[in-house]
């Protein structure tokens, strides 16, 4: 079987779902929660529930104001056309995202490519009624790993969330969709800091099922691009072989119909 895992903000989107959200919907208060908070105080998910809860009880944004919003998050319309592509050829799509699993549920939905992702791996978020404010709703966002769900162990990522232990679980998913003993093509597609751990499970995949074919599709002029070169040390030997530099929608398209359908 083919599997492509999609990173999502400034990957499979074309803007940080988050950031987007406060800045169409917030005002400079929420805007400034966000942009200064104290990283060693808290998460980042911790600070968009915050966030989150005070755009809805101060400023009254609805679930209809944030669908609203996110109908028109800017997206590569060639991303748009590759999903649809793999998906008609049957091959398996997953979002493995340090967004939230709403956001990038209503984005999909909005631009009718929900029905081709078979799973969001990504921070869980709900819209709850809040007691304190005669029944207005909140999007509530809880955390992947820490707080109520069980800790990583990964010294790279922050701690709220390991894209390697989560891409761990895509492939042991994958597995299992087929009697194989491995994937036949895997394309990780990302951009971030946080990609990196991502990466390396999948190489560490390939060097244990021999004869699986990767891309590791990294964005141009994008943390993730100096990260690898940064962190090289931490990959396995010619890692780079399997890196695939993309800086539009066009050339992701390019080289995921070139490396999985071909």
């Amino acid at each position: 079987m083919k599997l492509v895992l999609w990173d999502f903000d400034w990957s499979l989107i074309n803007e940080n779902s988050d950031y987007y959200v406060v800045q169409e919907l917030g005002d400079p208060h929420t805007i400034e929660m966000q942009k200064n908070y104290d990283r060693h105080a808290k998460t980042f998910t911790v600070l968009m529930r915050e966030v989150f809860n005070d755009m809805c009880i101060r400023l009254g944004r609805t679930q209809e104001d944030f669908e609203k919003c996110l109908s028109k998050i800017p997206v590569f319309d060639e991303n748009l056309g590759v999903i649809k592509s793999l998906h008609a050829h049957g091959v398996v799509q997953e979002v493995v995202s340090d967004a939230n699993a709403y956001l990038i549920d209503t984005v999909l939905k909005s631009y009718n490519v929900r029905g081709a992702i078979s799973t969001i791996r990504s921070h869980r978020a709900e819209w709850i009624e809040d007691e304190g404010s005669n029944g207005a709703e909140c999007l509530y966002v809880s955390q992947l790993h820490g707080e109520d769900q069980p800790a990583h162990n990964c010294d790279v990522c922050p701690r709220h969330l390991c894209k390697g232990v989560v891409v761990q679980k895509s492939l042991e998913s994958a597995q299992q969709r087929e009697d194989s003993d491995c994937i036949s093509h895997i394309a990780y597609v990302g951009d971030g800091y946080g990609d990196f751990c991502a990466l390396r499970q999948i190489l560490r995949y390939a060097q244990e099922k021999k004869g699986v074919k990767i891309a590791l599709c990294i964005r141009k002029g994008y943390p993730l691009e100096k990260v690898v070169q940064q962190k090289a040390q931490l990959l396995p030997p010619r890692a780079d072989r399997h890196f695939q530099f993309w800086e539009n929608g066009r050339e992701l398209s390019s080289i995921l119909s070139n490396h999985v359908l071909a």
